[in-house]
């Protein structure tokens, strides 16, 4: 799976927010569509029916169901994704916890990174698209995503650093404006971290 870099973003600075021209350049596309990244994980044990499960046991059925645990690979892709986010920078894990809307925890990420559904990285995705724009047509894109969508970006900006404003202006139009302003002003340090963000939301190691 290829995922998106941040860095490839070349923000106007904030006294140069919205130029006339349009820019073809941005940040890669983010595809938050569901995706196979190997085996499915499942750590619910289930049932199967083994005839010869239980014939050494005194009074069991043969065909009887019996218990098994998950795979030895699924083991192993949860343990090593724990491993990698106990080894993240602290400010890395909070922005990943903050997509999810976890504790920044190790394993309460590890929990929502191998079960969640990958819309959960939407935030990055919008953040993306308005970045590939700019001036006037950046706040046109960021108020079409609707209040819902912008108020995740305004978070994930606040996550970054980036966010001018602590909280989402009321008025949708003001809104995307701040939200266009702040997207194409992201410093470099945040698009670095972005980029180490997603490579975190990996279910691979």
């Amino acid at each position: 799976m290829t995922y998106p870099t941040a860095s490839t973003l070349d923000a106007d600075s904030p006294d140069e927010a919205y130029p006339s021209e349009e820019s073809d350049e941005g940040m890669a596309e983010l595809d938050t569509a569901p995706v196979d990244e190997g085996e499915d994980l499942d750590l619910d044990e289930e049932e199967v029916d083994d005839p010869s499960a239980n014939s050494s046991v005194p009074g069991s059925v043969p065909g009887s169901a019996h218990r098994v645990g998950p795979s030895k690979a699924s083991v192993r892709r949860v343990g090593a994704k724990v491993i990698q986010l106990q080894g993240a920078d602290d400010q890395d894990l909070m922005v990943l916890a903050s997509l999810y809307g976890v504790e920044p925890d190790p394993l309460e990420v590890t929990v929502a990174v191998m079960t969640s559904d990958r819309s959960a990285l939407m935030p990055v995705r919008d953040l993306t698209d308005i970045a590939k724009a700019t001036g006037f047509a950046a706040m046109v894109t960021a108020q079409e995503k609707g209040r819902g969508r912008m108020k995740a970006v305004h978070a994930l900006l606040t996550a970054l650093g980036g966010a001018s404003t602590g909280s989402l202006n009321g008025n949708d139009a003001k809104a995307s404006m701040v939200i266009a302003q702040d997207v194409l002003a992201l410093p470099k340090s945040a698009k670095e971290s972005l980029d180490r963000v997603l490579d975190l939301a990996r279910r691979t190691s």
